[in-house]
């Protein structure tokens, strides 16, 4: 049998008493730097940044490095490590930064400031990115998204990192005022899984297919996720043409300089 277990913080009277803590949703298009734009507006004392995986966390850290110092791993962690092990240090934060928001259940989100009574949310993802997926499927999940509680306060628009065709092929389909500015380099080399790769930036990427077609493949946000998130190279081993990645590349290819 299951049962929950709360601590203190969250039941009883706290429970009941509970503030619903000021929301400020950002959201970005690919390739905007949302993740420096959240590193540029972090605070110190007041901030603690969430990320959903450990591959993010480690990137956010690096990024950070010079001004966290011994307090990195403290100041940025992974959803699951904090629902299961809390917040750590005797003053924890007013305000959470939640990058790649939108891949969490906002009931986890909701969960987490009740754990330290945070006082303001700072959500960052892309609506047409990877959102949660229900990987269990034990039951009809609701409230997944945090529409019912907050609505985009600012957007992101401009693209800093991807070549142009890729802006094209994207703008023809999802995304709109793809701005192409410049390039940044990514350093080393990792194998991830899309969902990893979401939030990181790396130099070249190179995305294998060896499994026998899926509806998944098809998912307009995964396929967005692969190949926009590269600086200067996407290339692409398939057994067949036919899924979204290939239509955003072959789109890419048939169009003419001029368009583009």
């Amino acid at each position: 049998m299951a049962k929950v277990i709360t601590s203190s913080k969250v039941s009883g009277n706290n429970r009941e008493n509970w503030v619903v803590p000021d929301i400020t949703w950002i959201n970005g298009d690919p390739s905007c730097r949302i993740t420096t734009w959240a590193v540029k507006h972090f605070t110190m004392r007041r901030d603690i940044v969430i990320t959903i995986t450990h591959e993010a966390a480690r990137d956010l850290r690096e990024k950070l490095a010079s001004r966290l110092g011994a307090d990195a791993i403290s100041k940025v962690r992974t959803m699951a490590s904090v629902l299961v092990n809390g917040f750590r240090g005797p003053k924890s934060c007013d305000r959470l930064i939640v990058d790649e928001a939108l891949m969490s259940h906002f009931g986890a989100i909701d969960m987490v400031t009740r754990l330290e009574s945070v006082k303001e949310i700072l959500l960052i993802g892309d609506v047409n990115q990877l959102l949660f997926i229900d990987r269990l499927n034990l039951f009809e999940m609701e409230y997944i998204q945090p529409n019912l509680m907050a609505k985009v306060t600012k957007k992101l628009l401009c693209t800093y990192r991807n070549p142009i065709d890729v802006a094209y092929a994207f703008n023809e389909v999802e995304k709109e005022s793809l701005i192409v500015q410049g390039f940044e380099k990514g350093e080393g080399t990792r194998v991830l899984t899309i969902h990893e790769e979401q939030g990181l930036t790396p130099e070249r990427t190179v995305i294998v297919r060896t499994t026998v077609k899926l509806k998944l493949h098809d998912c307009i946000s995964r396929s967005m996720v692969a190949i926009t998130h590269h600086t200067a190279s996407c290339s692409y081993y398939a057994d067949d043409g036919e899924d979204a990645v290939s239509r955003f590349i072959k789109r890419a290819l048939a169009a003419s300089d001029r368009r583009i």
